[in-house]
């Protein structure tokens, strides 16, 4: 299946929209993507971040050192960067173009605001979506358009 933005520019615009360095992209996106599954239910949210900090602070204690301070650290970069709203929104779009990306071989701008709101639960509207879209130079990729996915 041929996906509608390629891997290597969505890798692109994981660095270029500011979502974190080249060691993290590895880390964050299975990060966030847990996080945008857990957060479907708002009473969640504190309680997976406290969860994710505290496994991988076990997880240090117990095994692969340096692999896990990586994890670490990367997961502390992206819970700071997290903690401006505007950020969150930008990683939630990041995350959820990538969801589509996997899932549709197209879609729109609509699918994209419907994805975001009924399946992650992020109350953004269109004028959201655009501007994170320009912070991660995807907006010529995600054409606008009418609702297809149902």
């Amino acid at each position: 299946m041929k996906r509608q933005i390629s891997a290597e520019v969505l890798y692109e615009s994981f660095l270029k929209g500011g979502l974190g360095i080249d060691e993290d992209y590895p880390v964050w996106t299975p990060l966030w993507a847990l996080r945008a599954k857990i957060w479907q239910q708002r009473k969640l949210r504190k309680e997976a971040r406290k969860l994710l900090g505290k496994l991988t602070l076990e997880a240090i204690e117990e095994a692969d050192a340096p692999l896990l301070h990586r994890l670490g650290d990367s997961l502390e970069r992206m819970l700071e960067f997290e903690r401006l709203p505007e950020n969150a929104l930008k990683a939630d779009v990041y995350f959820a173009v990538e969801e589509l990306n996997n899932s549709f071989t197209a879609y729109t701008r609509a699918d994209l605001l419907w994805w975001l709101n009924k399946r992650m639960d992020a109350a953004v509207s269109r004028e959201d979506v655009d501007r994170a879209l320009d912070q991660l130079r995807l907006a010529d990729a995600v054409p606008k358009g009418k609702r297809k996915l149902k």
